[in-house]
């Protein structure tokens, strides 16, 4: 492969739109997505499917970790209908499964950005932020899970002190 960026994640991040504004302005730049971030041997992955040089680097997308909570929990809706009929929104923040390609999956644990990014800080990624992405003119806004609810107090509180407890992990 020759040069190019590989987005490792975070998904609902606007992984799907920096793909298309990437291809906008830069026809000839490869971006790929390769939703790795997760996965306890995403970096081992990552070297073995690209390599370890500086010809390709991985990218990753943070976002506001309560709306991709949120933005996440609403968009399953869309893959595995009926998921909100499965899963309360509480039920889905203490959820615990791990995919094979994608690993952890729990929304609390998937949104502790640090502790992900620094399991890729040898590979010295390119890390954006989706709220000054989305400031860029013209920056696509794709993939985007419609008709999502306002969130309630009670929810954002109860999402953030678990994100809070996360952190201290």
């Amino acid at each position: 492969m020759k040069d190019g960026l590989i987005i490792v994640g975070f998904p609902k991040c606007g992984q799907v739109s920096l793909i298309q504004h990437l291809k906008n302005i830069s026809p000839d730049t490869i971006v790929k997505k390769d939703e790795i971030i997760w996965n306890k041997e995403g970096v081992k992955i990552f070297k073995e499917k690209y390599g370890h040089n500086d010809k390709i680097k991985p990218l990753i997308i943070k976002r506001d970790p309560i709306k991709r909570i949120w933005s996440s929990y609403w968009y399953f809706d869309l893959e595995e209908k009926p998921f909100r009929e499965k899963y309360t929104y509480e039920e889905y923040l203490h959820i615990d499964m791990y995919a094979h390609h994608l690993g952890e999956l729990n929304p609390i644990r998937c949104s502790n950005y640090n502790k992900w990014i620094n399991n890729w800080k040898e590979l010295n990624p390119i890390i954006y932020e989706h709220e000054e992405l989305i400031k860029i003119p013209n920056f696509p806004h794709l993939n985007k899970t419609n008709n999502i609810p306002e969130m309630t107090q009670a929810q954002y509180t109860m999402t953030k002190e678990l994100l809070d407890a996360e952190m201290l992990e």
